[in-house]
């Protein structure tokens, strides 16, 4: 099994990267051995598991000196490894504008800060084994929107 990182979509809006595992190809110049059948692969995958750490950060409406807060998280995914799938994910950049004031003196205070969505996995259209079949795979869009 080979791991393909795929960073090519990259405009000034728009970032995606994607790590995907797909089946080996035989190499004969360096003697690459892969197992030739769906089933055996599988079963030496086993199920797939999904665990990403990842810096957050959110608004606290209760907090309003620092309403931004900085938090570390770790998320689990379990994947079924018979089927085909991917996990669909997003770094955002978010904005908070608070212009309220306690003298109403129309003073907007504006925060910019990212947050992290975590996807639910989905099947994948790549399905003909072994030419072009993604056992799994995350991707992650950078979006400024």
């Amino acid at each position: 099994m080979e791991v393909y990182i795929y960073g090519q979509d990259d405009t000034e809006d728009y970032r995606k990267i994607e790590m995907m595992l797909a089946p080996c190809q035989e190499d004969t110049t360096t003697n690459t051995k892969c197992n030739k059948s769906k089933d055996k692969l599988i079963e030496y995958l086993g199920p797939l598991d999904f665990m990403v750490l990842y810096n957050n950060q959110r608004v606290d409406p209760l907090d309003f000196k620092t309403p931004i807060v900085n938090e570390l998280n770790i998320k689990n995914r379990q994947v079924n490894e018979a089927e085909p799938n991917f996990i669909h994910s997003k770094i955002i950049q978010n904005m908070f504008e608070d212009d309220s004031s306690y003298y109403m003196t129309g003073f907007e205070n504006t925060t910019e800060f990212w947050s992290f969505n975590y996807g639910q996995p989905q099947v994948s259209a790549w399905r003909e084994y072994p030419e072009k079949y993604k056992i799994s795979g995350m991707e992650i869009l950078f979006s400024y929107d």
